[in-house]
């Protein structure tokens, strides 16, 4: 089980992936998009509306939460650049910027060295950024889009109270031995399982 686990958080997964997965999981009001095609909106209003460039689910209420892809540097060695997706949520208790790292906009920019292309569509927003780290930094282990995934599953919570209702008592019940094998639990399946499953059989063979 261990190993079809590791296999699992090893796949990077893609903007159609994460939304094929938040439609399975129940919440088909979701986008996904490059952090450059930021550059075309122009509020926060047009970018919950789905107006830029990138994939939508099949939903027909309005968008609670958006797939942010963007290149940062990993600083652990391995590959210079590794693209990661982290997620803005709105609900009614307002936005919330979620990072399976555990690190705020801030420092997404910082290290990814890209152009600041959020801070001027949040400007006089206030925004609740999540504080806990939730995905080992580990050049194999690529679960950032499973952890916005399951993150949108619970788009009416607040980053805290995700944390306090959802992944405390996982943790405190010692379901899963860390926090990326319970998404990767959640969402193993859901998406490419044929090429998960031949790569564990054949590890097997």
């Amino acid at each position: 089980m261990d190993d079809l686990i590791r296999d699992i958080e090893a796949i990077p997964l893609s903007a159609e992936d994460g939304v094929e997965m938040s439609e399975k999981l129940g919440n088909p009001n979701v986008f996904a998009m490059l952090f450059d095609d930021l550059r075309d909106v122009n509020s926060l209003d047009e970018l919950f509306e789905g107006k830029a460039k990138g994939t939508r689910g099949n939903g027909t209420e309005p968008i609670n939460t958006v797939y942010i892809l963007l290149n940062i540097t990993n600083d652990q060695g391995g590959s210079a650049e590794v693209g990661h997706w982290f997620s803005l949520i709105r609900n009614e208790q307002g936005i919330s910027h979620f990072d399976s790292y555990g690190i705020n906009i801030g420092k997404e920019i910082s290290i990814s060295h890209e152009e600041d292309l959020i801070n001027r569509l949040i400007r006089g927003v206030k925004v609740e950024s999540n504080r806990f780290r939730y995905q080992n930094f580990r050049e194999e282990i690529s679960t950032c889009m499973r952890h916005t995934v399951v993150r949108s599953i619970f788009h009416f919570y607040t980053n805290a109270q995700y944390h306090d209702f959802v992944i405390t008592p996982m943790v405190r019940a010692k379901e899963f031995k860390d926090i990326d094998t319970m998404v990767s639990c959640m969402t193993g399946m859901l998406i490419k399982s044929d090429q998960i499953l031949l790569k564990f059989f054949k590890s097997k063979i």
